[in-house]
């Protein structure tokens, strides 16, 4: 199972226009979740959200009600610190479903690409992953089509390295 944080999914579908990496995640997976709070609230883009709506009508990625908005800012006051990084709702709906329903699976992995959450994720335990390496490592692509699409993304303002690195526990998108 992957649990996506918004901006996975944005840069598949809005900014790299690459919906067939869902299509490559499923050869992955068969369980994409989205947590609801995410859907409702981070998922406006009319793009992602069509692209998004296609694959959750079908059943290939479904919403999941897992946390409530006053659960995600305990959360947020748990961890965060004063002058820190502020955690943004998706990522802290992903932690949290993770923490409350999936801890205990060895086969749920949060998608997480901001470098903070990431280290927070590490910090509680949370298994995590960025994508595209995955997608490599399974053999569903190859390499030179994921350092082209990390490079797409790369210039549309995402935080990417400009060529893959494995072995990093926290690598993004």
């Amino acid at each position: 199972m992957f649990i996506f944080d918004a901006s996975a999914l944005i840069a598949i579908f809005k900014e790299a226009g690459l919906p067939g990496l869902v299509a490559m995640l499923l050869k992955l997976d068969s369980d994409l979740v989205i947590p609801s709070n995410l859907w409702e609230h981070e998922i406006l883009d009319p793009d992602t959200r069509g692209g998004l709506g296609r694959y959750v009508s079908e059943g290939s990625m479904r919403i999941l009600v897992a946390n409530t908005l006053e659960e995600i800012g305990k959360l947020r006051s748990e961890v965060s610190e004063p002058g820190a990084f502020v955690y943004g709702l998706g990522e802290l709906d992903v932690i949290l479903t993770y923490k409350k329903h999936f801890s205990d699976m060895a086969v749920v992995r949060c998608i997480l690409d901001d470098e903070p959450a990431r280290k927070l994720a590490s910090r509680l335990g949370i298994r995590f992953t960025g994508l595209l390496d995955d997608l490599v490592d399974k053999g569903i692509t190859d390499r030179d089509t994921i350092d082209r699409t990390r490079e797409r993304l790369k210039e549309k303002g995402f935080r990417m390295r400009s060529v893959s690195k494995r072995g990093d526990p926290g690598r993004g998108v």
